[in-house]
């Protein structure tokens, strides 16, 4: 990575908009990446992302403007950037011809999968061997607690 690319990207979401939409959508094929990226975004954008979830069809630009009182339209208008720009939904119309947004399907399936679990392990769990011992360095949680109080 280049040191003034560096110096510009002090968190992951200034990073990944320097990306690609290709690279974005790699990455968005991983439920951990989808969920590192949700947790990036302002508290906004993450309320918007959560009402649309569950959502497989596009949603009326209208309709996510109500959502928000006109005292915050500042932060509907970063939050709709930041979305964008991250490639987490885009802008398209309805079959009437109003404009819309629309989810990264990729995204939603792998936020909905990190959040809800299922799907492929994301780690090499089911390859680790059992815990012989059973418990913290071999201590029991109540043997702790007692340890504490005495």
């Amino acid at each position: 990575m280049s040191t003034a690319l560096f110096t510009r990207c002090s968190n992951l979401s200034s990073y990944l908009q320097t990306l690609p939409q290709s690279s974005l959508a790699t990455l968005y094929t991983h439920p951990a990446t989808c969920l590192a990226v949700f947790r990036e975004l302002p508290s906004l954008a993450r309320q918007i992302v959560m009402r649309l979830l569950f959502v497989k069809q596009e949603v009326p630009t209208a309709v996510v403007t109500s959502w928000v009182t006109s005292a915050h339209k500042e932060e509907e208008t970063a939050a709709a950037r930041a979305l964008t720009d991250l490639g987490v939904w885009s802008e398209t119309a309805t079959k009437s011809g109003m404009a819309a947004w629309r989810m990264n399907e990729a995204f939603r399936e792998n936020l909905q999968r990190a959040l809800n679990g299922g799907g492929d392990p994301w780690t090499m769990s089911s390859d680790l061997d059992r815990d012989k011992v059973g418990g913290l360095l071999g201590c029991s949680y109540q043997g702790m607690v007692k340890t504490r109080y005495l």
